[in-house]
C-alpha cells in the first residue's frame, strides 16, 4: 500500500516482494482475441456470465494434494544449492530467503500435479523459477536478473558432484 500521501504504484520493499509466491506475465492477448475483445459489448455484463471452474472447496482440496506430492531428499539438496549459490553470487545483492524455498518446492510441487505426477522432478523446479525467484532478486549494477538467474540455474547442477 502507499500512504495517503502518495499517488501512483511503487516498486515494493524486498521484504513485501518476498511475499508474492510468484510474479508472471500475462503479455498480451493474440490479434484474433483481442478482436474479439474489443467487438464485445459490456465487459462487466461478460464477467457477470463467467462460470467457475472451481469453487472454494475443489481449491482446497487441490492445495491438500499438492501438499501431498512426494518430494525426494536428492531434489531437497537441489533446491538448498541453488538457494546458496544465489547468495553467494556477487552479482545480486542478496540471495533468496528461506521462504522463497517453500516458495519454490510448493510451485514445483503444484506442477508437478498439473503435468499428472505425484513426485517433483527437478525440471519442475526449473520450470517454476523464474516465476518464483526473479522477483525476489536485484542485480548490482544494472545487470539483468533474468540472465543472471537463469546462468545460476544452468550452472547448479542437479545432482551434487
Amino acid at each position: 500500500q502507499n500512504p495517503v500521501d502518495q499517488a501512483g504504484t511503487f516498486v515494493l520493499p524486498e521484504s513485501q516482494l518476498d511475499r508474492f509466491l510468484m510474479r508472471i506475465s500475462l503479455g498480451y492477448p493474440a490479434p484474433d482475441v483481442e478482436l474479439e475483445l474489443l467487438a464485445g459489448g459490456d465487459l462487466r455484463q461478460q464477467v457477470r456470465e463467467l462460470k467457475a471452474v472451481i469453487n472454494g472447496e475443489g481449491l482446497m482440496k487441490l492445495a491438500q494434494v499438492v501438499g501431498k506430492i512426494r518430494v525426494t531428499r536428492e531434489l531437497l539438496d537441489y533446491v538448498q544449492r541453488l538457494l546458496d549459490a544465489t547468495r553467494s553470487d556477487d552479482r545480486f545483492v542478496a540471495g533468496l530467503s528461506p521462504r522463497a524455498g517453500l516458495g519454490l518446492l510448493r510451485a514445483a510441487r503444484a506442477w508437478a500435479l498439473i503435468t499428472g505426477r505425484d513426485y517433483v522432478l527437478p525440471e519442475d523446479v526449473q520450470a517454476v523459477w523464474a516465476s518464483v525467484a526473479e522477483h525476489r532478486l536485484s542485480a548490482r549494477q544494472g545487470g539483468s536478473v533474468a540472465a543472471i538467474s537463469q546462468s545460476l540455474l544452468q550452472s547448479v547442477p542437479v545432482v551434487r558432484r
